[in-house]
């Protein structure tokens, strides 16, 4: 369950420092940067839906992940995604 849920870890980890550096920074505003609709990115945040496919390699790259961190993304979206009914 920990695996399944890494993705929405690292962007819940990367928009929390990204609010550290600028109080006023906004889910939206997150959201705009990602290249990915703000309501589908907090559905992501809150587990209601995975991540689509298609934004999800511009998301890794934006955020800045290493080659294993990248692989631990992917592979529990992966999961994420074959897990549902």
């Amino acid at each position: 369950e920990l695996t399944t849920s890494y993705y929405i870890n690292k962007i819940k980890e990367d928009l929390s420092l990204r609010q550290r550096a600028n109080p006023h920074y906004s889910l939206r505003a997150y959201a705009r940067d990602l290249g990915i609709h703000s309501g589908t990115l907090s559905q992501v945040l809150q587990g209601k839906r995975p991540l689509p496919l298609k934004n999800s390699l511009e998301i890794v790259a934006k955020i800045g992940l290493g080659p294993k961190e990248r692989t631990l993304f992917m592979e529990s979206l992966y999961r994420t995604k074959t897990n549902l009914d």
